[in-house]
Parts: C-alpha cells; structure tokens; sequence
C-alpha cells in the first residue's frame, strides 16, 4: 500500500494533477484513486495500479515535451520487480498444486491399500466358505455313513430275532 501512495503522490507531484485527474488518466472512474486508496487492494492489484501510474506519467511528461530525465528513473526495476512478483505468484501456484497433486497421489495409495486388504478379506472369506463346503458335505457323507450302518444293524438285529424266534419255535 505504500508503494501505490509513493506512485500516486510522486505521479501528482510530476504532473500536478489531483486524484481524480489521475484517476481519469489511467482510464478509471474519478474516484478511483481514492477509493483504492480509502478500501485498499490486493497486492496483485496495486502492482498493476502503480504501473499503470507510472506509465501515464511518462506518458504525459513526453507528451508535455518535458525531457526524459524527467522520468522515473526506476521504471525498469519496477518492471523488473513486478515480473519477478509474477514469478513468485506462478511458483506459489504450482508448489501448492504439486503439493495438491502429492495429496492425490497419497489417497490413491491409501485407496490401493484398502482394496488390497478387501481382496485379501474376500480370498479369505471364499477360502473358509470352500473350507466350510467341504466340511458340511464331508459330515453329510459321515451322517449317511452311519445311518446305513444303523440301518444295517437294525436290519441284522431283526434278522437275528426272528432267527432265534423260529429256532426257538422249531420251526428251523
């Protein structure tokens, strides 16, 4: 903010001009310089603002014929500063989207590993229902196993009384 007022005072010094003047000269409403300097501006803004300012000036002054010592020897620094600000805006932008896309690139391992581990979970959950399968039918099998063998005792116990019972009649 102090650089757009040193701009503004040193650009109505030069060119004797009022805010609104300068305003105007910058192709502005009037009250531009004095709002922005009453309400303020980004940093971005008042780059562009004092630039503007200092290309006016030079405008006017060769305009007005004054010599170009007249003018603000320190445009080229000013420019230079204001690209290398441009610089740093650009590699603030792209360190914080690295670091966004390095966030990314965490989730998605994070994802991975989720659904490796519901893989894992699943081969393990098919593995004990084979498990589970293969035990169900293998006592299914043990159960008619033995029912035959019930059965079969149950038959020969049966064969074995009546034997007895027509041995015991004679009639054997």
């Amino acid at each position: 903010m102090i650089e757009l007022k040193n701009a503004v005072n040193d650009a109505k010094i030069k060119l004797g001009l009022s805010n609104s003047e300068l305003s105007k000269l910058i192709g502005h409403s009037r009250n531009y310089i004095s709002e922005t300097l009453r309400i303020g501006a980004s940093t971005e803004k008042q780059v562009e603002i004092v630039s503007k300012i200092k290309e006016a000036v030079a405008v006017e002054l060769v305009s007005r014929g004054l010599p170009t010592e007249f003018l603000n020897k320190d445009h080229y620094e000013q420019e230079l500063r204001k690209k290398h600000y441009e610089i740093m805006e650009v590699e603030k932008l792209s360190d914080s989207r690295w670091d966004q896309l390095q966030e990314q690139k965490q989730n998605v391992r994070m994802l991975n590993m989720e659904v490796e581990q519901l893989k894992q979970a699943k081969k393990l959950t098919d593995n004990d229902l084979a498990i589970a399968n293969r035990d169900k039918n293998f006592m299914k099998k043990k159960l008619q196993d033995k029912n035959l063998i019930i059965n079969w005792l149950v038959a020969s116990n049966v064969f074995f009384i009546l034997f007895l019972v027509t041995k015991c009649a004679g009639w054997v």
